[in-house]
């Protein structure tokens, strides 16, 4: 083996490029400053199983800052959220940060379970590979679409147990006695729409859990 002479340069005993070890770029450092996520009230959105949950027709407000000023960030979002205020810069501090605005949709606007997408937030930074941070969103139906479905059920059934009564009276004035009578058969069915309503919740609950990790 022959020792490199005293007086070489230091560009003569270093290795080669092909021959360095590069580290990657630690992901804590490429990663955003700061993430928020609010509702237009300002709250913060409810957060379980690892998602967050919001309501349909609810606003749901990203605010990213990237932790360089050079960097641009990019945010995107799947059904069932709705972008309703593109992603813009908002050119305030050392470093700049994006806003964007999305709101929740149920699943045919009708159906009573909830639904789940996904929040993409891509940074650029330089490197060849954007750093990503995808955060699932549960989308729950609206408080008027659960009170909806449970209106529609409630009159089939009246209407099926009426149907009879109204055609074996002898007279319109008949049916109002009976219908009285029938007050206790109305309130037990107001409390079984609740515990349907409550059923759903759980229902939508468990589906929730499914593909978490996707």
């Amino acid at each position: 083996m022959i020792a490199p002479a005293q007086n070489a340069p230091a560009s003569a005993i270093e290795s080669s490029p092909a021959e360095q070890h590069i580290d990657p770029p630690c992901l804590r450092r490429r990663a955003p400053a700061r993430l928020d996520l609010s509702l237009r009230s300002g709250r913060c959105p409810d957060m379980g199983g690892r998602r967050v949950h919001v309501r349909a027709g609810r606003t749901l407000i990203v605010q990213v800052l990237p932790q360089s000023a050079s960097a641009h960030v990019d945010i995107t979002a799947e059904e069932p959220l709705r972008m309703i205020v593109p992603v813009s810069r908002v050119e305030s501090g050392p470093v700049p940060s994006y806003h964007a605005e999305y709101v929740g949709r149920s699943l045919f606007r009708v159906i009573p379970l909830p639904t789940t997408g996904k929040l993409h937030i891509s940074l650029a930074d330089g490197f060849p590979n954007p750093l990503r941070v995808t955060i699932p969103v549960t989308v729950w139906p609206s408080l008027l679409t659960m009170m909806l479905w449970w209106l529609l059920a409630s009159l089939s059934i009246v209407g099926v147990r009426w149907q009879s009564m109204v055609a074996h009276s002898r007279s319109p004035w008949d049916v109002f006695p009976q219908v009285w009578s029938d007050v206790p058969f109305l309130l037990g069915l107001l409390a079984l729409g609740v515990v349907v309503v409550v059923l759903l919740r759980v229902v939508g609950s468990v589906a929730t859990l499914v593909n978490v990790n996707d």
